[in-house]
């Protein structure tokens, strides 16, 4: 890891010139989740375990009865954690080489299981002593100081040390440590480190408050997204009054449905979120959140936006709400790491959104709009993954970690999404010219002036994309896009125009098409 901008150097170690030099200023002891590492090895291990075996979700509620040290132990065994990979924190590193230059014993006392800090030990040989949890005590707070205290009367130490930690858990140990060290700490534990007044704050303290980093996590700028629910409406010219009030639940169901999966997707995520270039800002891998307010979070979500459908919408919205959590929840848990599956997934998410809004509102989708709307999803799916596999090529990676993608794949990738993109012309084009126009619109011929829009519009973002000049979200990038609004102006221009401005070709033989030009099925 490179030191970030914001960090200074080490602290000086070297004991106060009016103390007694002869002292000894005992060790410098080191909390290892959160504050040598900027991560929590129990959820990191937890999710890591759940991700590769789901079952073992029935033996963790198992040791639960037994207490949190238990959990830990068993996580540990069935998930054994990889020192080398964890995320160390730089100034933490130079503080504990600074106090064993200067000849002063450096411990790791951490509430993780003996497994885990033995495991970080070996991979870090810069520690004289561990303290652990075990199978029965759980060594956070009190409980680690006092083990601290065991052991320094163990080795006939006084009873003075310096503590490196990050949280309000540690606030007995910052009280009785003679230089207390906050790693990074929130808001609010910055508030009350304040207290200490030889405190010594380590990194940057985030800035949020709990409740704001929660928002942040939950993801609002992806509401947007939700939008699609009044497509049906729009299309089907179902403008009700009845229909808004309805189509307005609908969507604040699926905006806290959708952030709840956001929330389980960022906790499963966290270790690979941090390894990337910019969602490592995300407030849980960061650690601006903390996972188990994620933990408790996201089923308080779903749990909502299912209550919140089953007391005011049609039990069809309800069906296609929860098939959109079961399929969200498990492009979370596997899809997302296949090979173009992931993209085919995504673009059916969308697409069910355009379904759960006709079922909300009593309107069934027409075949042409789903097949539409799936072809048009699939090419910004891919455009996402291009412009991931082009940030990592600019890296020097050579493959997407947890994806199935690899660098090289970026030019296959570029073009089935542009393909996907000009299928999806296709079929409006297929449909302007069907018997289903023509239901709807008084002259469906205006409607062949959005397929020059369309062509525009996806052959613009795929050059863009190419490029790497937009963000690594297409439908985010579109929507503060003007361009794209100048777009969708035009062709809602010539919606309105194809359904009120009467228009008839002048009654000539010689404008007939041709028998053998006659696409079959669409005359």
């Amino acid at each position: 890891m490179t030191t970030p901008p914001h960090a200074s150097p080490a602290p000086d170690l070297s004991a106060d010139p009016s103390a007694d030099p002869g002292a000894d200023p005992g060790p410098l002891v080191v909390d290892l989740d959160g504050s040598l590492v900027a991560c929590d090895t129990f959820w990191d291990g937890l999710t890591a375990a759940l991700k590769e075996k789901p079952l073992l979700a029935f033996r963790t509620l198992a040791w639960l009865p037994h207490g949190r040290a238990r959990v830990k132990q068993g996580l540990a065994q069935h998930a054994p954690t990889d020192a080398a990979k964890l995320p160390y924190r730089d100034q933490v590193l130079e503080l504990i080489r600074s106090a064993k230059a200067q000849g002063r014993p450096v411990w790791l006392a951490t509430g993780a299981d003996a497994a885990v800090a033995h495991a970080v030990a070996k991979h870090l040989p810069l520690f004289d002593r561990v303290i652990a949890s075990d199978a029965k005590t759980n060594r956070t707070g009190s409980r680690k100081l006092t083990a601290i205290r065991a052991a320094l009367e163990e080795e006939n130490r006084p009873p003075a040390f310096d503590y490196v930690g990050d949280a309000h858990v540690d606030q007995d140990l910052w009280e009785q440590s003679a230089t207390p060290y906050a790693v990074a700490p929130r808001k609010a534990v910055a508030q009350r480190f304040a207290q200490f007044p030889t405190g010594v704050t380590l990194g940057q303290a985030h800035n949020r408050s709990l409740a704001a980093a929660f928002f942040v996590a939950a993801r609002p700028q992806q509401w947007s997204k939700n939008l699609l629910l009044l497509v049906p409406m729009l299309v089907g010219q179902h403008l009700d009054a009845w229909r808004l009030g309805y189509i307005a639940i609908a969507i604040a169901c699926f905006c806290l449905a959708a952030s709840g999966v956001y929330l389980a997707n960022d906790l499963f995520d966290m270790a690979a979120d941090r390894k990337h270039p910019t969602k490592k800002k995300r407030p849980l891998a960061s650690g601006a959140l903390p996972p188990p307010a994620a933990v408790l979070g996201a089923p308080a979500l779903l749990l909502t936006a299912l209550l919140l459908a089953a007391l005011t919408l049609p039990g069809a919205f309800l069906a296609a709400l929860g098939v959109y959590v079961a399929t969200t929840t498990a492009y979370t848990v596997s899809i997302k790491g296949r090979l173009v599956l992931d993209a085919v997934w995504l673009a059916a998410l969308y697409t069910l959104r355009v379904i759960a809004g006709g079922m909300a509102v009593l309107v069934v989708p027409s075949a042409w709009l789903l097949v539409l709307s799936m072809f048009g999803f699939l090419s910004l799916a891919l455009t996402k993954r291009c412009l991931e596999l082009g940030l990592l090529e600019k890296q020097g990676a050579t493959e997407a970690h947890g994806r199935g993608y690899q660098v090289r794949d970026k030019p296959v990738v570029l073009a089935l999404g542009a393909a996907a993109g000009y299928a999806a012309i296709l079929v409006f084009a297929l449909y302007v010219n069907s018997k289903a126009s023509s239901a709807l619109y008084q002259t469906p011929e205006l409607l062949w002036l959005i397929c020059p829009l369309m062509a525009f519009w996806f052959s613009r973002l795929w050059v863009l994309a190419n490029r790497a000049q937009i963000s690594d979200d297409p439908l985010q990038f579109a929507a503060t896009d003007r361009m794209t609004w100048l777009v969708l102006a035009l062709a809602a221009g010539v919606v309105l125009a194809a359904q009120h401005v009467p228009f008839a070709l002048p009654d000539d033989p010689r404008l007939a098409v041709p028998p053998d030009l006659v696409i079959p099925g669409a005359e």
